[in-house]
């Protein structure tokens, strides 16, 4: 991922507003703020979902099915508490950009599992 990408960039910016909004108004971060932007390994998690731009909703989310049987088997309970939480943000945009097909994904993994 280039750094200087205007995506990087804007998603930086993104973050910062965050963090100056919580420090002015003594706001606490979400679960989602917190997962997407703060936790550990957060630049990665940046990377992959803008690796999915461009992709068709059904590579999409065969990419997220995928992605999230490797993280089930390999990341320990906190770890995969963060990403269910990104998952679940990710899909849940989705679903509000009008993507029903995301609609079975999301649920399950708000139910806590896939």
């Amino acid at each position: 991922m280039n750094k200087n990408s205007y995506e990087w960039r804007r998603m930086i910016y993104k973050r910062d507003a965050i963090r100056a909004q919580r420090d002015l108004y003594n706001r606490p971060l979400t679960n989602a703020q917190y997962a997407v932007y703060y936790a550990p390994a957060w630049e990665e998690w940046q990377e992959f979902r803008l690796s999915l731009k461009g992709m068709s909703i059904d590579e999409k989310l065969d990419t997220l099915r995928t992605a999230w049987g490797v993280f089930s088997h390999t990341l320990d309970d906190e770890e995969l508490y963060i990403e269910r939480i990104r998952f679940v943000n990710y899909l849940g945009a989705l679903l509000r950009g009008g993507f029903e097909e995301a609609r079975p994904m999301y649920n399950k993994l708000k139910e806590g599992g896939l």
